[in-house]
Order: C-alpha cells, then structure tokens, then sequence
C-alpha cells in the first residue's frame, strides 16, 4: 500500500500543509477536496470517494482535516488507520494539533512526515520509533489556559483541561521545568436512540482508558479497577445487582499484563511514549446510571396559521455534583421555514436558525444535575401542508460531561514502581461521558 501525497487542510480548506511523495496523476489533490467541501461538508459523507482515477481518503480531528490520496486501489481502512496514527504523532510530538501549532512546527512536521512514510509507503508508525530520528524540537504554544483554575470550568482544584496537552519530544529549554507527572482519562462515548413515548431503543458506550506520562526512566505502573467488575457474562441480571460493574467486551493494549487482572483486578504497564489507550470496552443495553439527558416535546399546530411552535423541555439527570458542557440540540425543521421567534427559560441559553441546513441549534453552556431548561420555538411560514409536520426532528444532542460515566467503571488506585528512581509523581485522573450519536425522536 502506497500514498501519493499527504494534505492537511483548515475547515475552510486551506491547505496548511502538504507532502507530495508521488506524481501520476492529472488531478489536483487540494482542489478535489475543496470542491468535495463545496458541495456537501465533509463530515457528513463518506471518508472516501474518488475522481477520475484518484483515490482520496481523509479524516477529521479538531475540525481539520487529515487528507491522503492515491493513484492505486488500496484498502480504504488500511489509509485511514494510517491516517489516524499519524494524527496520534502529531498530537505526540507537538502537544496539541490546531491550526496554529501546524504553523509553528511545520518543520518538525515535514521532518515526521519523512520518516513516517518512506515514498508513499508507511514505515514507522509509533512515537516511540520515530523520537529517536527526529531532530526538530516542538514549538510548545503557550496558552492562558494553564492559569485556570479548574478543568471545564468546575470549582474544586484539578489540573487545567490542557494539562496534558505537551510533546513527548521536550525542548531544550523546558528540559529543567520537566514534572513527573501521569494522566489518565477513562472517557465513554455514547450511542443512544430515544423513542418518543421516552424509552431507549438503542443503548451502546464505547469506552477507553487514556494513559499519557511524562516521567524519567521507564517505571511500571499498576492500575487498580472496580474489583466487582465483570466482563463478558451471559447473566445480563448482573448489570443491575448491588454494586458489579458490567461490561460486554474489552480489548487491552499490547503492553499490559493482566496477570493480577482476572483475581484483583488489577493492570499492569510500562508504558510506551506518548498517549495510547490502556483498555476499550464496550457495553450494549441499559447503562447502570441511566440516560444522562431527557427531552420532552409539544408541538402545536394552528388550523388558522402557516406557523408552527415547538416547545421543547431539557431535563439533566446526572448524579451528584456532575454538569454537563456545551450541549447543543441539533432541531431539524421543515425546509419552508423563513424565521424563528423563540423564548428561553435562562440566559445561559442561545439558539439561532441554521437556513441553510434547515435546523436551529439551541446551545446552553453549562447544564447542572437535575436542571431543567426549556425553549418555545415558533417557526415562521413552516407549514405548507400537513406533511411539512413530519420534516420536525429527530433533535441531535451533542454534550460532553466532566466527572462522570454511564458505565460507572472507576480508578481505585495508581501506582508508580521504580527500582533505580525514587519520585513521588503528580497522578491526574479525569472521567469524561461525550456524545457520539445522541438522537431523541419526536414522533
């Protein structure tokens, strides 16, 4: 398998960088994306697709997009894993990837991209391989962001949300400030689909175990984990008896031993550079915290008008002291929609009609547990005809919650064992629950 060039392109398709590794074709690849950008957003079609003879494949992270192409018939899912890893090193090697740090560290970049792949063909795709052949150093991007106080805006004391955010590959000049630190994120990505009478159709967590360290030598670490946790049962009653924790499936890296694991529960590693997923899992069904979000409806039709109201409830139902951030309610409305009128319940709220999408998003930054938010939305000139009705919906809701996750999975403890180096590292643990696919059905 075989890549003719490499482009990484901003979200309005500049291209920020670009590496031609072979000629061959007629088409130009930067304008074949942007054209591809043009007449439908990228993320919402397929990561492939072809002209007249080039394959062209790409994937997005942090609203860029990470674009390869090809004149030969290669394995769609072979480029994008290839594709992946290369962002994994990127984020290794320079802390954070936006358009800013590709800018800053475009040599460091070219000088990746060379050793990653040896004319068009990958060569080293780990960050543990490729550090001893880069000379380059990372350009680190200061941002006021280390000052805060808290992670995602919570009170109490945590590491900044970018505390992680820093190259495996130290500057000179940073090579005296260096901590022993460890960083460890259990973060679960949701799948649901709610009916309209508000039960559950569709119940699936795709959950990782982030391990990221920044420590001298090469220490063992130990990871204690629920010891009632259970995988793989065929009693599903399991899933709701006292305490056990349940999960259908779980997957662990290739440097873990799990000889403590089947007993105690308990994971050893040694960890390689940069950040890599200790443990996935996953697990279909009822979670055992329940649905983070309920949405009720009530849309009410007037005989008399061409308008419609929409009035929708937003109900939090996290436990504890967990809020959610940035949650936005993707609303579909009927295409002859001109204008909304629309009253919020707070002023932590804001919504806006997307025209040319047909939808509004109703946006609220900080939803906490047991609040309840509600919008009435009138849709000017939306009814035409009686089918107009059934263009409202299904609401998409896109959230990330700090400090919880569905699958109630925790850290008991984490341990450092070192026989030449005696240091007491700073340990961060965070619990992240993110929508992936978030769908409430109206009708």
């Amino acid at each position: 398998m075989f890549l003719s060039e490499v482009l990484i392109l901003s979200p309005d398709g500049t291209c920020l960088l670009s590496k031609n590794f072979r000629r061959g074709s007629s088409v130009n690849s930067h304008d074949a994306f942007v054209a591809r950008m043009q007449e439908q957003r990228l993320t919402d079609s397929s990561p492939y697709f072809s002209v007249n003879g080039l394959n062209c494949f790409f994937i997005c992270r942090k609203s860029l997009y990470f674009c390869a192409t090809s004149t030969a018939s290669v394995p769609a899912l072979m480029v994008i894993e290839s594709l992946t890893r290369f962002y994994q090193i990127l984020k290794d090697c320079c802390g954070t990837v936006n358009e800013e740090s590709i800018r800053a560290n475009f040599i460091l970049i070219h000088e990746l991209l060379d050793e990653y792949l040896n004319c068009g063909y990958v060569q080293l795709s780990t960050t543990e391989k490729l550090k001893s052949y880069v000379q380059s150093e990372p350009a680190v991007l200061r941002s006021s962001e280390n000052q805060a106080a808290g992670l995602f805006g919570l009170e109490f004391r945590v590491a900044p949300s970018n505390a992680a955010d820093r190259p495996v590959i130290r500057p000179r000049v940073d090579q005296e400030q260096r901590k022993n630190e460890i960083f460890l994120d259990i973060i679960e990505r949701l799948t649901v689909v709610i009916a309209a009478n508000g039960t559950m159709s569709r119940g699936e967590l795709q959950g990782q175990v982030n391990l990221k360290c920044f420590l001298d030598g090469c220490p063992q670490l130990k990871i204690g984990l629920n010891k009632d946790l259970v995988i793989g049962s065929k009693d599903k009653s399991l899933k709701s008896y006292g305490n056990v924790v349940y999960l259908d499936k779980c997957t662990f890296h290739n440097s873990v031993n799990l000889d403590e694991f089947t007993d105690k529960k308990i994971i050893s590693v040694q960890p390689p550079e940069g950040e890599f997923s200790v443990m996935t899992y996953a697990l279909e069904g009822d979670f055992p915290h329940g649905l983070p979000f309920r949405i009720y409806s009530y849309i009410k039709d007037d005989a008399s008008s061409r308008d419609v109201e929409l009035n929708l409830k937003l109900r939090c139902e996290l436990p504890g002291n967990c809020q959610a951030i940035d949650v936005v309610a993707h609303i579909p409305v009927p295409s002859k929609t001109t204008g909304i009128c629309q009253q919020l319940s707070s002023l932590n709220q804001s919504a806006q009609l997307m025209a040319a999408e047909k939808k509004i998003e109703w946006r609220l930054k900080k939803v906490s547990n047991k609040a309840e938010h509600s919008a009435s939305f009138k849709l000017v000139g939306a009814k035409e005809n009686k089918s107009c009705l059934i263009e409202i919906g299904p609401i998409i809701l896109d959230f990330e919650i700090s400090g919880f996750v569905c699958s109630n999975l925790q850290i008991q403890f984490l341990r450092v064992f070192d026989r030449e180096l005696s240091y007491a590292p700073m340990k961060w643990v965070r619990y992240i629950t993110t929508s992936d696919s978030y769908i409430v059905k109206l009708k």
